[in-house]
């Protein structure tokens, strides 16, 4: 079977950009800049194929075999970070479209390690992501949970845990109570001492008790 290597556009999710040509239009009094080509210079990091990127996410939240064991799991966190930021950015798009809650823990574990640069680049794709999305949703609020070590403001989170404690859906609100905790800051707690008055659903308020007292 044929690889084809991944490529992406010169300005990631996380605002940053890539050396390239890009091209500028003006809408309005709005400049605005695109990339001319959806390729970016070829680097070791760029030319991920899609086959070996893919048999690396069959790996994740597994429980049995090779691949579910202490050193199966820590074997493809190593092959994961080996991708770089262009392999998160492939990971976070492919999970996307998973359904089963194991996986999306193993693939939070796998973003956790890029820190700082992840929770923005998350906190994008919450603000743009569709309500009906809820286990994607519930993703990247564990993500930025988990990644909050290598944070050095909590704005960001907070905006997320809030908009995220607003949610129709249980496994959202519960995810927004936990990453609200971590946060900490009074305005996250007093988020959490609402969710205790108003929260409907019994375990959805224990965890945001659990949050706030920890």
């Amino acid at each position: 079977m044929s690889q084809s290597p991944i490529t992406w556009s010169a300005r990631a999710f996380d605002g940053s950009s890539s050396s390239g040509t890009v091209s500028r239009s003006t809408v309005g009094n709005i400049e605005t800049v695109r990339p001319r080509s959806a390729a970016v210079a070829a680097t070791p990091e760029s030319q991920l194929c899609h086959d070996e990127l893919e048999d690396l996410y069959q790996r994740l939240g597994r429980t049995r075999g090779p691949f579910g064991s202490r050193e199966g799991r820590a074997a493809t966190r190593k092959a994961w970070g080996e991708k770089g930021w262009t392999g998160a950015l492939w990971l976070l798009e492919r999970a996307r479209r998973e359904k089963h809650l194991d996986v999306l823990d193993a693939v939070a574990e796998v973003l956790e390690e890029h820190g700082d640069r992840v929770v923005s680049t998350v906190a994008t794709y919450f603000a743009n992501s569709s309500a009906a999305e809820t286990n994607f949703r519930t993703l990247l609020l564990r993500t930025a949970k988990l990644a909050r070590a290598g944070v050095r403001d909590d704005t960001t989170l907070w905006t997320m845990g809030r908009d995220g404690a607003r949610s129709p859906d249980v496994e959202v609100r519960e995810a927004a109570y936990l990453l609200l905790g971590r946060v900490g800051n009074s305005a996250a707690r007093e988020i959490l001492t609402d969710a205790l008055l108003a929260e409907r659903n019994d375990a959805a308020r224990e965890t945001a008790r659990e949050a706030l007292e920890g």
